[in-house]
């Protein structure tokens, strides 16, 4: 199966390659400039040049689908994903009381849109982990790591979903933890679409 990742930014790149499902090829493309134009102020600017690339990575590809947690709910065309997108209905299948850890406070009101489905149907807590995103800044993994398994160990939640932690290279152990860019990849890989991809 052939994904193309549409990223906003480089960070992305190498969690969702680690994330790869097995029999999953992915191709990333880096489209920063996106991001920036995001950042000024101009979004339906953006979401035009989000809806432009996937359909022109979605011609090539089995699938294709926009990475960035910070501005997934601009996704807006029906029939295009996001990495959120895919994760938030898989986790809305289920009403057991979720976390969602975070680092970049700006993407909060993005995050409580793209995952209203699981709010509706279950217990959603948003939590910015303290010093999270200083952790990416400074290229420190064992940082990150050690500061999401504080947050998880002192969670009361039944399910964890880890989101903007680029330096993970795996799911925790903690049997609640899930990993966002896994997640968003095996749920993309068992839509109808890429089974018949498949076939």
């Amino acid at each position: 199966m052939d994904i193309f990742c549409l990223h906003l930014h480089s960070i992305n790149i190498a969690p969702f390659e680690a994330a790869a499902p097995r029999g999953a090829r992915l191709t990333h493309f880096l489209r920063s400039d996106i991001r920036l134009r995001a950042q000024m102020g101009l979004h339906d600017t953006a979401v035009a040049e989000i809806s432009e690339n996937l359909a022109r990575l979605g011609r090539t590809a089995d699938r294709a689908l926009l990475t960035c947690s910070s501005y997934s709910s601009l996704v807006c065309t029906p029939g295009q994903v996001s990495a959120d997108g895919m994760i938030a209905a898989s986790l809305a299948r289920d009403d057991s009381p979720l976390e969602i850890l975070y680092a970049i406070p700006a993407a909060e009101p993005n995050l409580r849109a793209v995952y209203a489905p699981v709010c509706a149907v279950a217990d959603v807590t948003f939590t910015l982990v303290p010093h999270l995103h200083a952790t990416t800044k400074r290229d420190d993994a064992a940082a990150q790591a050690a500061l999401i398994d504080a947050q998880i160990a002192d969670s009361r939640a039944e399910r964890i979903l880890i989101l903007q932690a680029p330096l993970l290279e795996r799911t925790p152990s903690d049997p609640r933890a899930i990993w966002g860019p896994s997640l968003a990849l095996q749920a993309l890989a068992t839509t109808p679409e890429a089974q018949n991809a498949r076939a």
